[in-house]
């Protein structure tokens, strides 16, 4: 009951109409907060509850008076987000971060889950640093949660940034990878030949990039620098191909995978200001981007947004990482897709997309099942047949 009065009086204090909430990222979403926005949202009309990557139950979608935002949906919140309920931020999650921490755009209050103080008064943000960063810089309001299953990650803050702080420890949402097959083991194959030892390497998560990224289990000294990561990191780096300090802004996976991560010293979490950053990312040479894709179509435009006019997910970091892995010496920008999806086996290769996320110059490569299409500095002609000739061959005419 005390606990609950807290979180009431900070509320009372902190939300009102217009006003903007922003909730830790990922698994390291407050739940327990969020649902006592959800409880009292008719004190606050119009009041906005901005995600990142929410794996549910997302209680504030769908709750009169809440405007909720999201810069990626996930799991429960893709359910939603093509109702009335949530909106899309369409903007890269770099330049996301960016505006914040330019001013144009501002959080009221943000809400958190911390690891315990340790002995020099230092919290940490557990496995999702993402743009929290930016906002813990602003003068917003901090209400955070003391969670002791959160695993203790490398970045922290002191503590006395919290402006209300309380205790209230619950198992994050844990993920288990996405059941792959032979189709995904064959693309995986395909980039895997694209790539080569002693390089910086992104992958995004899903059943084809999980599987790209057990396979690098296939090449030596490679670093890995990316935004997400999961427990497919795990088979690589148990063969010795992953060398120094992993980088991501923000992790998920299964208790194991938590478990390997507190306290790991090799994981570094750093915000989406420094990992999807342009100049740090083309700084590294050898930087290779490899993203999955929904649509792409025969010039090399790219999409991850929208089929059939549902929308599925948001830029997220891909403009990000494809554009900086271009500036990269020796780097390459790889789309990585199965060439047919759905139950009726559509092409993802299309004449048109159903909506455009990425320009095609920011495309090297485009890799399917059936083979490596190889963009960079080729003619519409030429992108077209390359394109065509990775496509399913049901839908090559």
């Amino acid at each position: 009951m005390v606990e609950n009065a807290m979180i009431d009086d900070a509320l009372a204090r902190n939300l009102g109409h217009g006003k903007r909430v922003v909730l830790h990222s990922g698994v390291c979403e407050p739940i327990h907060l969020a649902q006592h926005i959800a409880d009292r949202a008719p004190c606050w009309p119009g009041l906005t509850v901005e995600t990142l990557m929410s794996p549910g139950p997302c209680p504030y979608v769908d709750v009169d008076g809440i405007i909720v935002d999201t810069l990626v949906p996930w799991a429960a919140m893709r359910g939603l987000i093509n109702g009335n309920g949530v909106n899309p931020i369409r903007s890269s999650l770099f330049n996301h971060a960016l505006a914040c921490d330019k001013g144009e755009w501002r959080a009221n209050v943000l809400m958190l889950q911390v690891t315990e103080p340790d002995s020099q008064g230092q919290v940490s943000l557990g496995p999702c640093v993402s743009y929290m960063p930016q906002i813990l810089n602003s003068d917003a309001t901090v209400i955070a949660a003391i969670n002791r299953e959160l695993p203790v990650t490398g970045y922290r803050i002191p503590v006395s940034r919290l402006n209300y702080v309380f205790e209230h420890s619950a198992k994050l949402p844990v993920t288990e990878l996405a059941p792959g097959n032979e189709v995904d083991q064959k693309i995986a194959d395909n980039v895997l030949s694209l790539l080569r030892d002693d390089i910086t390497v992104e992958i995004g998560i899903g059943s084809t990039p999980d599987a790209i990224m057990r396979s690098l289990c296939g090449l030596k000294e490679i670093q890995i620098h990316t935004g997400m990561l999961n427990q497919a990191v795990l088979t690589p780096l148990k063969s010795g191909s992953v060398v120094g300090k992993i980088v991501t802004a923000m992790a998920m996976g299964n208790v194991e995978f938590f478990h390997w991560l507190d306290g790991n010293d090799q994981v570094d979490l750093q915000p989406i200001m420094k990992t999807h950053s342009p100049v740090e990312i083309a700084g590294k040479p050898n930087f290779f981007a490899v993203n999955g894709a929904l649509q792409v179509d025969l010039a090399g435009n790219v999409n991850v947004e929208k089929v059939a006019g549902r929308r599925i997910s948001c830029p997220g970091g891909l403009p990000d990482f494809s554009r900086a892995a271009q500036m990269s010496p020796g780097g390459a920008s790889i789309i990585a897709l199965r060439s047919t999806a759905g139950r009726q086996s559509l092409s993802t290769i299309v004449p048109k997309l159903d909506h455009k996320t990425l320009d095609g110059s920011y495309v090297d490569w485009v890799v399917t099942e059936h083979g490596a299409a190889r963009l960079k500095g080729k003619s519409v002609a030429e992108r077209k047949a390359a394109m065509l000739a990775i496509t399913h061959p049901d839908h090559r005419n």
